[in-house]
């Protein structure tokens, strides 16, 4: 090999080892390079490999890829194809060999993750948009009975897709399209038509599944970087989901389909939302998902909604503040149960959630 180009031996030693190469290999394989083709003598006085060892390391290339070994008359001879070609099919067996690693170790930690979740639910607090948008994503994709947003028409955009999965779901989503600019005007027909909308000026970002998974967002007056809280505390998701009902009744109404079937947390939110079909005695059945509160049994429970009751002080407005007893009268196979929401206690059944449909439908 010409003598015009002289090689960073232990520059390129230690950057074959980044690659995964122990250093009597890199060694070796830049002695084959520089050698183009020659006898494992030869490499060994070039690399100072140990002769000892000169043939298993050569043995190790070969299966690598990045050496060949040729049978001659006059013995073995060692070559190497052209790096680039060589080191790039080396390159492409190792991103897939380290992806099905990845894909390995993240499965089974997913797992753990996943377990430990679910044990108690957490708080977290993120500061990058990547790592909320991934959370609000997953909120969004858990969803089973009942969404509530409140989103930018940015943010909207963004998740839009997720958000219409949810709706084919049959999942409940309420979404609050907020904006800083007073002049913006969110108009009915850029949704669809099967999503609840309303507006409001400069509210902060928040995100409720079900009781299971929250994303919240608020802009801190004394500064300019922006927290995002993630919470997966089944008891901080509710008072979430409560805090959200003071934003959605003092935000303004864009559209609100009043469509059947309909998913709903809780006895409370569908009395509001359906008060005046229950009142004029619309035939409606309730499929209801939750447990006995004798027994702590769960179950799934499937009746006509008979009546509904609904207490706590006089001249509250329900919309905002919570009943001190919100409950459907439900007809079940004969028999009147009552249903309460997910910490009842008095009624029949407690509810993880409920979907009210017209009779017959």
């Amino acid at each position: 090999m010409s003598d015009e180009f002289s090689l960073d031996v232990g520059h390129l030693t230690d950057r074959l080892q980044e690659l995964g190469l122990n250093e009597y290999q890199s060694r070796t394989y830049i002695a084959v390079v520089e050698l183009g083709e020659a006898r494992p003598p030869k490499i060994v006085e070039k690399s100072g490999v140990p002769q000892a060892r000169i043939y298993d390391v050569i043995d190790d290339l070969s299966e690598m890829g990045l050496v060949e070994v040729h049978e001659k008359s006059g013995g073995k001879t060692v070559g190497a194809p052209p790096p680039d070609v060589a080191l790039d099919a080396y390159k492409e067996r190792h991103v897939s060999e380290f992806s099905n690693v990845i894909d390995s170790v993240s499965s089974q930690l997913e797992t753990t993750h996943q377990r430990e979740q679910a044990t108690g639910g957490s708080v977290t607090v993120l500061s990058h948009d990547e790592s909320a948008n991934r959370h609000i994503r997953s909120a969004i994709e858990t969803a089973e009975w009942w969404l509530a947003l409140s989103l930018t028409p940015d943010r909207y955009a963004e998740f839009e897709d997720d958000i219409l999965e949810a709706l084919n779901r049959g999942v409940t989503v309420r979404l609050v399209v907020t904006t800083s600019d007073f002049d913006a005007n969110v108009t009915e027909g850029a949704f669809p038509d099967n999503l609840l909308v309303r507006s409001r000026k400069l509210s902060d970002l928040f995100v409720a599944a079900d009781r299971s998974y929250s994303v919240y967002s608020g802009d801190m007056p004394t500064s300019d970087e922006r927290s995002y809280h993630v919470v997966t505390n089944q008891n901080l998701v509710l008072q979430f989901q409560q805090y959200y009902e003071q934003i959605w009744t003092s935000s303004s109404i864009v559209q609100e389909p009043h469509s059947l079937p309909r998913r709903y947390l809780d006895p409370w939110r569908a009395i509001l939302d359906l008060k005046t079909d229950f009142d004029n005695n619309e035939p409606l059945n309730v499929r209801i998902v939750g447990y006995e509160t004798g027994s702590r049994m769960s179950g799934a429970w499937t009746g006509t909604v008979v009546d509904y009751e609904l207490q706590g002080p006089a001249d509250t407005d329900y919309k905002v503040s919570i009943p001190v007893k919100a409950a459907l009268l439900v007809d079940i196979d004969g028999k009147e149960v009552s249903v309460g929401g997910w910490k009842a206690t008095v009624e029949d059944i407690a509810t993880e959630g409920l979907e009210v449909s017209p009779s017959g439908g």
